[in-house]
C-alpha cells in the first residue's frame, strides 16, 4: 500500500469515528435538555406553591395584626372606662367626707372633678394625680373651695421638690395656718418656699418645716411670711438646718423686746406705737456688735435669756447680707411657674404633657363608652358612634342633646385655636344663664373639656355654696 492511499484510509476511518462520537454528544445533549425542562417545571411549581404559602402567611399575619389593633382598642376602651369610675368614685368620696351642711354632694363632686381635670390640663399630670392632691389639701384641713385654689401650687411644689402630693399639700397648709392665708394665696406662699431654697441651702420642703417652728410668732409679731423666711434664709445658711434655724428663731422672737431692753433698743416710737419688728430687729443686731461680737460679753449682758436666743442673735451679728435686698429676692413671685414651665419645656415635661392628655382622652372615651352601655340599654338606640368625640355633635343634635352639642362646637372651636379657655367658659355660662343648659350640664361639659376659667369658675363656687338651692329654671329636663 502506498503512502496516499494510507493517508486515505486514516482520513475516512478518523471521520466516521469523528461522526460515532458527535452522535453520541447530540444525543446527550437533547437528554440533558429534557431533564432541564423537567427541572424547570418543578422549579415552576415550586415557586408556584411558595407564593400561594406567602399569601397564606400574609393573610394570616395581616389578619394577626387586625386582631391585635382590635384588641388593644378594646383594651383602651376597658382602661378608659376603669379610669373614668375610679375618678368618679373618688371625686365622690372627696365630696361625701368635706361637704358642708347644704351642700350636694354630686354638684360638690362635680366641681373636684372639673378642677382635677383643669388642674391635669395645666400642670402635666394625671387626673387621679391632681384629685389625689386635692385630697391632700382638704385632709390637711382646707376647705373645699381653698383646696381648689391651692391645687396648681401643691403640685408644682411636688412636682419640682420631687415630693408626694401628701407631703406638698401638708407643708403648704402648715405655712397657710401659720400665717392666716388662704387657697388664693397658695401661689404666694409656694412662691417663697422656691425662693428660700434658691437663695438658702435646704429644700422649700425643708423651708416650710423651719417656718412651721417659728410662724405663729412671728405672725404675732407683725412679721409677714416673706420677712419671717428672710430672717430663716439667713439663720439657715449659717446653722446648716432649715428646722434647727426655725426652733432658734423662734425662741429668738419670743425674746426679742427683752432682748432689746437690755440693750437699750426701743420698741415704741415717739407716739408710743410699736414700731416695725424687722427695725427694732435691725437696732438690736447693731447694738450687739458694738460689744465686740464677743459671746461671753453678750451673755453676760443678756442674762436670762435662753441660749438658743442668744445664739441666733449671734448668729445675725455675722451676716453680711443686705436684709432689704435678700428679702426682696424671697418675695418674688412668679418664679415657681417660671421654673415649672422651663421643666415642662423638658422632655420629661412633654412625655408628661402627652401622658395628660392620653389620660384625659381615656376618661372621656370610658364616660362615653359606660353612657353608651346604659343608653342602649334603657333605649336600645343606634348611638355606638358617640364613642368617639368627633362625632358627638352629630349624635347630640340628632337626639337632641344641647349640652352635648354645645360641647362639641365648643371642642371643636379650641382645637382650631378660635377661642381661649376664658372665652369657652363664659360661652358655658352664657348659656346656663340664658337657661339652655342646668348647671350641672355646664360643669359636666367644663369637666370634659378640662377647663376652669372665665364663667366657669362662678359656676363651680356657685355650686359649692352650702344651703344654695337651684334655680327653678336649671332644673328642667331636655
Amino acid at each position: 500500500m502506498d503512502g496516499r492511499d494510507y493517508l486515505l484510509r486514516v482520513v475516512v476511518e478518523g471521520v466516521d469515528k469523528a461522526s460515532s462520537a458527535l452522535k453520541n454528544v447530540r444525543r446527550h445533549v437533547v437528554n440533558t435538555s429534557r431533564e432541564v425542562e423537567k427541572a424547570s417545571a418543578s422549579f415552576m411549581e415550586f415557586s408556584s406553591s411558595l407564593r400561594r404559602i406567602g399569601e397564606i402567611a400574609g393573610g394570616v399575619i395581616t389578619g394577626l395584626i387586625g386582631f391585635n389593633i382590635l384588641d388593644q382598642v378594646n383594651d383602651m376602651i376597658r382602661d378608659g372606662v376603669r379610669a373614668f369610675a375610679e375618678f368618679e368614685a373618688e371625686s365622690i368620696k372627696l365630696a361625701s367626707l368635706s361637704r358642708e351642711v347644704g351642700q350636694d354632694v354630686n354638684l360638690l363632686a362635680q366641681s373636684f372633678r372639673v378642677a382635677a381635670s383643669a388642674a391635669s390640663r395645666d400642670y402635666a399630670v394625671a387626673a387621679e394625680q391632681a384629685m389625689a392632691a386635692l385630697q391632700s389639701l382638704i385632709k390637711a384641713g382646707l376647705s373645699g373651695e381653698d383646696a381648689m385654689n391651692a391645687l396648681g401650687a401643691a403640685i408644682q411644689m411636688a412636682r419640682l421638690e420631687s415630693v408626694d402630693f401628701a407631703t406638698a399639700g401638708n407643708n403648704l397648709v402648715q405655712v397657710m395656718a401659720q400665717f392666716g392665708m388662704n387657697g388664693a394665696e397658695a401661689t404666694r406662699v409656694v412662691d417663697t418656699l422656691v425662693n428660700a431654697s434658691r437663695l438658702g441651702i435646704g429644700t422649700a420642703n425643708d423651708f416650710a418645716q423651719g417656718l412651721a417652728n417659728c410662724g405663729a410668732t412671728a405672725r404675732n409679731l407683725g412679721l409677714s411670711l416673706e420677712d419671717t423666711t428672710t430672717w430663716l434664709v439667713i439663720l439657715e445658711r449659717r446653722l446648716g438646718s432649715a428646722q434647727e434655724a426655725g426652733t432658734h428663731l423662734n425662741r429668738f422672737f419670743l425674746d426679742l423686746y427683752e432682748i432689746a431692753e437690755k440693750l437699750g433698743v426701743p420698741i415704741r416710737d415717739a407716739n408710743g406705737a410699736l414700731r416695725d419688728t424687722n427695725e427694732v430687729i435691725l437696732d438690736v443686731i447693731a447694738r450687739a456688735r458694738e460689744l465686740g461680737g464677743d459671746f461671753k460679753s453678750l451673755q453676760d449682758r443678756l442674762k436670762g435669756v435662753d441660749m438658743r436666743a442668744l445664739k441666733a442673735l449671734s448668729t445675725f451679728t455675722q451676716m453680711t447680707e443686705k436684709f432689704e435686698e435678700l428679702r426682696e429676692e424671697i418675695g418674688r413671685q412668679g418664679s415657681t411657674w417660671e421654673a415649672y414651665k422651663r421643666w415642662l419645656e423638658t422632655t420629661q415635661g412633654r412625655f408628661a404633657a402627652m401622658s395628660a392628655e392620653v389620660d384625659r382622652m381615656k376618661r372621656r372615651i370610658g364616660e362615653s363608652a359606660s353612657s353608651i352601655a346604659v343608653y342602649l340599654g334603657n333605649t336600645f338606640l343606634p348611638a355606638i358612634e358617640t364613642v368617639f368625640a368627633s362625632w358627638r355633635g352629630i349624635i347630640a343634635h340628632a337626639v337632641g342633646d344641647v349640652a352635648g352639642n354645645l360641647e362639641s362646637a365648643i371642642e371643636v372651636q379650641m382645637r382650631l385655636g378660635r377661642i381661649t379657655e376664658e372665652e369657652a367658659g363664659n360661652w358655658i355660662r352664657s348659656w346656663v344663664d340664658m337657661g339652655k343648659i342646668t348647671r350641672q350640664e355646664a360643669l359636666k361639659i367644663a369637666e370634659h373639656l378640662g377647663i376652669m376659667e372665665g364663667g366657669i369658675r362662678d359656676l363651680v363656687y356657685e355650686a359649692m355654696k352650702a344651703g344654695e338651692e337651684v334655680p327653678e329654671q336649671f332644673g328642667g329636663g331636655w
